[in-house]
Parts: C-alpha cells; structure tokens; sequence
C-alpha cells in the first residue's frame, strides 16, 4: 500500500483519474472524514492535507469533506492513524489488512553504577521493585505461641503481563509464604560439634502449608518503569523479603522483645531462651 500526496487540487484530481481506487483521506480541525476501511484494503492512499481550499471530495463510496484550508499532517499512534490534531483516522490494522509485519528492535537495559559508599544509595542495579506488607497476628506469651491472622501486600509490579499468575501462588502470594516461613518456621539447625544438620528433611525442617497460611490480601500497583521491556518489574521475589520484617514487627509488637533473629521460636517469647 502506497501514499499519494497532491500538492494541490489539480494534483489530486489527477492522482484518483490515474488511480481511481485510492482512498482520500484527510485530517485537522473541524474535519470529518467519511472512509470504510473494512470494506477493502486500499491500494493507494491519497493524503489530502496538503490541498487547500477543498471543500468537497466524492468519488464513488469514499467521501471526505474538509474546511476551508487543511495543513494537518498524519501520524501513527498507538496503533491508529492520526492527525497532527489528534484526530483518529483509521485502526492501522483495517488499513493494512491481511499483510503481515515483521518488527525487530533492540533494547538495552539503563546503565548502572556503582553504589554511594556513605549512604549506599545509587542505581547499583538494573531495576528496583517496591512491596510493602502489614501484618496482623495472635500471640500467646505463656505458651509463646505465635499465629499470622493477616499479612496483606501492596506491590508495584510495573505491569502485570499475567495478573493470575501475579497474583497467584507462585508470585506475590507465593512470596509472601516464604517470608512467613522464615520468620516464625523456617531454620536449619547445625550440630555445633559436628557441624552436621539436624533437622535433614522436611519431616524436621517446617515449611508453611495452607494451614499456616493466613489471608493474604493483595494491591496491585502498575506503576511502569520507563527503563525496562513493557515497564514490567520482577514480582516474585520483593514479597519474599518484606513479609518476614512485617510479621516480627507485629510479634514485636504484640509482646514486647527485641526479637533479632528468625525463626521466632517459643522460648523468646516467653523470655526461656
């Protein structure tokens, strides 16, 4: 498919007698433009922007109507044929119809640098995510016995190619039970004399299962990071690091000790440790 542009009336005029299916069309402020695309893909296309003073245009079944002086300009956007007013045309699909377009592009990630010293602040890596978690749970400090109720996530995932896997198990849900696990079950225990360890299969390693799992409300954020394919931004593992401060924050709160270590285990709580 080729675009036409006449310069003038007489131009135009022309350009249909030697292609007498082009499509006219035409863009800019108070235009209305009358074309059917779907009816055909359109050999030609005639641009009738640069043809001042067209009142009228009718030829056949394609029909465009301007002012008084046209200067508008066509571009693409987003898919869509526009004018330099905004003014959608066409889908680009209906004027390209069945022909198939290849595209290849390259991308490169930002540059990085290294970290400030003093502050450890900097663009150290390609991209950052953001997850933030509250937690809400039960303590008993007799029995020191702790149970998460709610630990719910707001996380900005940039975009979310597929929100149910997101959302779903394996990403910040997913995460969010790793983090539980390393702050209330999780922990590899070392024979300090033999350095062997004692707790070698998950019948003594404690993993979170659905019943330790609590309500795990989510919010997702879409904020697009400009730097990256799409604006996506990792998903999985943020949730797996901010869920675990959020529950010893609100152990903390609940009962009273320092707790500086995970798994909080029975005896800090009940000062036996």
């Amino acid at each position: 498919m080729d675009f036409l542009r006449p310069a003038d009336w007489e131009e135009a005029l022309a350009a249909k007698a030697e292609h007498p299916t082009a499509v006219p069309i035409a863009g800019g402020t108070g235009v209305m433009v009358e074309i059917n695309f779907d009816r055909r893909r359109p050999e030609y296309l005639m641009d009738l922007n640069r043809v001042g003073d067209l009142l009228e245009w009718e030829v056949g079944e394609d029909s465009v109507r301007l002012g008084a002086s046209v200067t508008a300009e066509l571009l693409l956007e987003g898919g869509k044929v526009v004018t330099d007013g905004g003014e959608v045309l066409a889908d680009l699909a209906d004027v390209l119809g069945d022909e198939a377009i290849e595209v290849e592009e390259e991308w490169r990630h930002r540059p990085t640098e290294p970290f400030d010293r003093r502050t450890g602040q900097g663009n150290g890596h390609v991209q950052y995510s953001f997850a933030a978690h509250p937690a809400v749970v039960e303590a008993d400090t007799g029995l020191g016995l702790v149970k998460v109720v709610e630990l719910a996530c707001a996380q900005d995932v940039g975009k979310a190619l597929n929100p149910l896997s997101v959302l779903g198990q394996i990403q910040i849900q997913g995460g969010t039970v790793q983090g539980l696990g390393i702050a209330v079950m999780e922990e590899i225990v070392v024979d300090p004399e033999t350095a062997k360890v004692r707790n070698p299969s998950f019948t003594d390693y404690l993993l979170p299962t659905i019943l330790d799992t609590p309500t795990i409300p989510v919010d997702v954020l879409e904020l697009a990071d400009d730097h990256a394919p799409y604006g996506l931004r990792g998903v999985g593992e943020a949730p797996a690091l901010s869920s675990t401060p959020a529950v010893l924050a609100a152990i903390r709160d609940a009962t009273g000790p320092a707790l500086d270590r995970t798994p909080v285990r029975p005896e800090h709580l009940t000062g036996t440790a």
